[in-house]
């Protein structure tokens, strides 16, 4: 899924997507199957951690890394762009806004109006734009209808 790079993914939940739909399109139903994106979530000695897409910036030019680290409160936070897109990161301790981040992932958002506040404790969709809220929202109630 990040820049349409194949990679092998052995994480459990893709391949349960993985089986799910090779299972429909066997029983005759047409299923597509989506690009995933390689997460991670783990709690190693009682510190949750997670992880999405690259997590450390691929050699090639053009990659860019924000961080932010809270060493009393062990918080690390780290993002890799590309082109103002998240192509990947990484949290340790505080992970609240790790689903926020991978949704903009995911999207391919370019996040260059908040590059600035989206390692913000506080960070949420809050802060975009109104039509980037609206069409965020949107697109959560479509996948809720079933």
């Amino acid at each position: 899924m990040i820049l349409d790079a194949k990679r092998v993914l052995p994480i459990w939940t893709n391949a349960f997507v993985q089986g799910r739909v090779a299972g429909m399109n066997m029983a005759g139903k047409k299923a597509p199957f989506t690009k995933l994106l390689p997460m991670n979530s783990i709690a190693f000695c009682g510190v949750p951690i997670i992880s999405m897409g690259f997590t450390e910036a691929p050699k090639e030019k053009g990659y860019k890394v924000i961080e932010k680290n809270n060493l009393k409160k062990r918080v690390h936070k780290r993002l890799i762009l590309k082109d103002n897109v998240i192509v990947g990161g990484c949290f340790v301790t505080n992970i609240d806004r790790a689903g926020i981040i991978t949704g903009l992932i995911k999207d391919r958002i370019d996040v260059s109006d908040y590059l600035g506040s989206l390692l913000e404790d506080d960070f949420s969709f809050a802060y975009l734009s109104k039509e980037l809220r609206k069409q965020r929202l949107e697109s959560l109630n479509r996948a809720l209808v079933i």
